[in-house]
């Protein structure tokens, strides 16, 4: 008797210590969706499929609380996330990236990240763009971007389009985003830009 007082003691105190974190489901709508597939055209006139290539949910551990700051001792298992859009001609692979972070100005000692990144078979753009999902509102976390009230990229406009803000002059290849509609146009390396079409 006394045992089984004693097994239920620890493994209260296990639960107790340990913690299940899931991404927010609001937040995850910026993701693409399960059937992506979109058609993007050049100056040209030729168009591009880019679809979704990969569809990743996994948890990261952690076995002390000093890994992620204010969320305190104890096991934490957080939710991540990646989806990657591809383009076959030109090769392009567009990342999202979502994850769970330490943020003592969040109610909940934590918040929910998502980065976004280009790469072509030259490698990625050193340069990303990441929100933060803090208290219900979507927050730019990286400070090297650019917010455009309206683009043009060939023949259409979009508005609240964020890029990345490229140090580099000779670097070219880039994206725009727009945060209900997701990816809105790309740039390759060899300077040919691509917009949304449908």
């Amino acid at each position: 008797m006394v045992f089984l007082g004693l097994a239920i003691s620890m493994l209260s105190c296990e639960t107790e210590s340990s913690r299940n974190l899931g991404l927010n489901t609001n937040f995850l709508s910026l993701k693409p969706s399960n059937n992506y597939s979109k058609l993007f055209a050049n100056g040209n006139g030729d168009t591009v499929s880019v679809y979704l290539s990969a569809n990743e949910a996994g948890t990261q551990n952690f076995d002390d609380g000093y890994q992620l700051g204010a969320l305190g001792n104890g096991k934490t298992s957080v939710e991540t996330r990646t989806y990657i859009l591809s383009c076959d001609t030109p090769y392009i692979r567009f990342n999202y990236q979502f994850y769970i972070g330490s943020n003592a100005a969040d109610f909940r000692a934590y918040s929910d990240f998502l980065t976004l990144a280009i790469e072509d078979s030259n490698g990625g753009l050193g340069e990303m763009i990441a929100f933060r999902y803090q208290n219900d509102t979507v927050y730019l976390q990286s400070s090297n971007t650019v917010y455009r009230d309206s683009l043009t990229l060939i023949g259409q406009s979009f508005t609240e389009v964020f890029n990345p803000n490229i140090s580099d002059p000779n670097e070219n290849l880039l994206f725009y985003f727009k945060l209900n509609s997701g990816l809105v146009g790309f740039r390759t390396r060899d300077g040919i830009i691509y917009e949304l079409v449908n």
